[in-house]
């Protein structure tokens, strides 16, 4: 299956990778320290980037399955044995992941108008603004995962967290982002 990875950027993964490092970057006191590799299991950043792929992978499915319907079932067979989940549960996934991207996304289309505001009078935007964005953001992530927790069977849910933690989570790849000098 020529499914998208989770390390394709696309359009929705670049939008998380730039509000993330700028959202990062504004709430950071200091140098910040240099993330590991992958972040620890049930990190809210392991949720955003499975729900930014699963939105990415769920659109491709199904335009796989427009383009080619006798092969839909083989690929919702495959999609459920990557994730771990009886077939059933897929739609319920990309339901939540469709709708926590779209919230997600505009989001950040409501912080680059908050910047763009603040670019022509060259104002540095406040940090309060920039904390309750995050804020929002953690929240439409949280809220997502309960989504699943709750939409999902015990058995579905089980499985689908144990793919996002393992093999999602450790398919990930962060910035290293460069220390800045402290300032004394």
């Amino acid at each position: 299956m020529n499914a998208p990875s989770p390390g394709t950027r696309s359009l929705s993964a670049r939008l998380v990778l730039v509000s993330n490092l700028f959202v990062t970057t504004c709430l950071a006191q200091g140098p910040p320290p240099l993330p590991a590799a992958n972040p620890p299991p049930d990190h809210p950043e392991v949720y955003y980037s499975f729900l930014a792929f699963h939105d990415d992978f769920s659109r491709w499915l199904e335009q796989r399955n427009l383009a080619n319907p006798a092969g839909a079932v083989r690929r919702a067979q495959a999609a459920a044995r990557r994730f771990g989940v009886p077939e059933g549960e897929l739609p319920k996934i990309a339901l939540v992941s469709r709708n926590a991207a779209v919230e997600l996304q505009a989001l950040a289309a409501e912080m680059r108008v908050f910047i763009d505001q603040k670019r022509p009078d060259r104002q540095r935007p406040e940090r309060a603004a920039f904390q309750q964005f995050e804020a929002r953001r953690q929240q439409i992530i949280a809220s997502a995962v309960g989504q699943l927790r709750t939409t999902l069977t015990a058995e579905g849910w089980h499985a689908l967290h144990r793919y996002i933690n393992e093999q999602h989570r450790l398919s990930m790849r962060q910035l290293k982002a460069a220390r800045r000098p402290q300032a004394q």
